[in-house]
């Protein structure tokens, strides 16, 4: 699969026109305002202000570099960007870059890794096979709540209510007001249920007093 990346300079300018924002009756750039027909120098090119648009020459006489990670490139340069497989053109401020899978690489969550690297992926160990596949051994998250530690298919029973924990994450396994029903929880439930959880307990501690 490839796919077509285009990034684009603050100040976008293009060979025939420069859109910018408009100010009152004229235009703006870098900071400055301009009247309808007065000249705008960009660079080394000589443009004008039209009505919520900057005209440069068809031909410009210095186009501009692109900033590419850290790194200028001129005009018309091209480049291989080895840690994505991208193969990168600038033109006048702009660079397009073709995104390839990496044969000898995986990408996950922005991260690159070469093949048979091993990398944690939430509480799993995986494995990178190349061309973005991955590999994972099959191991079930705990749930974290109440500060505490639940193991998965472990359940915690509050109140007329029993939640499982199921791969990372709280499900109601009974509601006893309702009749029996699985579903997960939000994580603002969680937090809610945590509040609740933390009277109980403090409940609990008064009494024991």
């Amino acid at each position: 699969m490839v796919l077509i990346l285009v990034v684009t300079t603050l100040v976008t300018m293009t060979t025939l026109v420069t859109m910018t924002t408009c100010a009152p009756h004229g235009c703006s750039h870098d900071g400055n305002e301009y009247r309808v027909n007065q000249k705008v120098t960009i660079g080394c090119d000589e443009c004008v202000c039209l009505p919520g648009k900057i005209e440069c020459p068809k031909v410009l006489k210095c186009p501009r570099q692109c900033f590419y990670k850290g790194q200028l490139y001129d005009h018309g340069a091209e480049w291989y960007n080895t840690e994505t497989c991208d193969n990168c053109k600038c033109n006048d401020g702009s660079f397009s870059c073709i995104n390839r899978e990496c044969a000898d690489k995986c990408s996950v969550n922005g991260m690159n890794y070469d093949v048979g690297e091993k990398f944690k992926k939430d509480c799993e160990m995986c494995t990178c096979h190349g061309y973005d596949v991955i590999h994972c051994e099959e191991k079930n998250c705990p749930c974290f709540f109440n500060n505490k530690i639940v193991f998965h298919e472990d359940l915690v029973e509050v109140g007329r209510m029993v939640y499982k924990c199921l791969d990372g994450r709280l499900a109601v396994e009974e509601d006893n007001r309702i009749g029996l029903v699985r579903r997960y929880l939000s994580a603002l439930e969680v937090r809610e249920l945590e509040k609740k959880v933390k009277k109980l307990e403090k409940l609990q501690q008064l009494r024991d007093q």
